[in-house]
C-alpha cells in the first residue's frame, strides 16, 4: 500500500503545482528524500496490495518479468531522481531490473512464472503466497499522512505572517476535501481488520 500512497501523494503535489506553485515545490521536494517505496527495488510490494488496480497489479508484474534479473549484488535502494519522476505516473514505471531483489532474497526468483499469470491465479503459486507472506510482515513506519503532517507544519511555522498561514491551512483543508481523505481515513482500518 506505501508505493500507492507515495505515488498517489506525488501526482496530489503535480495538481497543488498548478494552484500554489511555492508550496508544492517545498513539499515535493521533501517527499523525494522520504518515498523509498517508489523506487525500483521496493515498488514491488505493491504487487501484494489488494487495494491497488488489478490492471496496474498486472502492468507491473509483467514489467519485473520481462526486465532481466541483475539485483544480486544491489545493496540498498538508490535514491530517485526528480527529474525522472515527473514523467513516471504509474507503479509499473518505477519497477525495472533492480526489482528481482526481494524475490532473489526469498531464494523464489526461479519459481515467478505467476507474474505473467491473470492476479485471479496467483495464490495458487506458492512463491506468490511467500512473497504475500513477507510483504504482509514488512513494518512500514512513517507513513505518507505523517509525513504530510510534519512537511506541513514545517512549511507553516516557516511562514513569517500571519496571511500567509492562514491561505496555507485553507490550501490544505481545500486539498483535503478534494481528496476525500476522510473517507480514505475510514478505509483503511477495514484494510486490516
Amino acid at each position: 500500500m506505501a508505493p500507492k500512497l507515495d505515488l498517489n501523494f506525488l501526482n496530489d503535489m503535480k495538481e497543488i503545482q498548478k494552484i500554489d506553485s511555492g508550496l508544492a515545490d517545498v513539499v515535493s521536494n521533501s517527499i523525494y528524500y522520504h518515498s523509498y517505496y517508489l523506487t525500483e527495488e521496493l515498488v514491488v510490494v505493491s504487487l501484494a496490495d489488494g487495494t491497488l488496480d488489478k490492471r496496474e497489479r498486472e502492468d507491473l508484474a509483467a514489467k519485473i518479468y520481462f526486465s532481466s534479473n541483475k539485483a544480486e549484488n544491489v545493496a540498498k535502494p538508490t535514491l530517485r531522481s526528480k527529474d525522472k519522476d515527473n514523467l513516471k505516473t504509474n507503479l509499473c514505471d518505477f519497477a525495472g531490473e533492480k526489482s528481482w531483489k526481494i524475490f532473489n532474497d526469498l531464494e523464489i526468483s526461479l519459481d515467478c512464472d505467476w507474474l505473467i499469470n491473470p492476479i485471479e491465479e496467483w495464490d495458487d503459486h506458492q512463491s506468490f503466497r511467500d512473497f504475500k507472506k513477507f510483504v504482509s510482515c514488512l513494518a512500514c513506519v512513517n507513513d505518507t499522512s505523517e509525513r504530510k503532517i510534519k512537511l506541513i507544519q514545517d512549511y507553516v511555522g516557516s511562514s513569517m505572517s500571519e496571511s500567509k498561514r492562514q491561505n496555507i491551512l485553507q490550501s490544505t483543508h481545500k486539498n483535503r476535501s478534494l481528496l476525500k481523505y476522510n473517507e480514505m481515513t475510514k478505509e483503511i482500518p477495514n484494510l486490516f481488520f
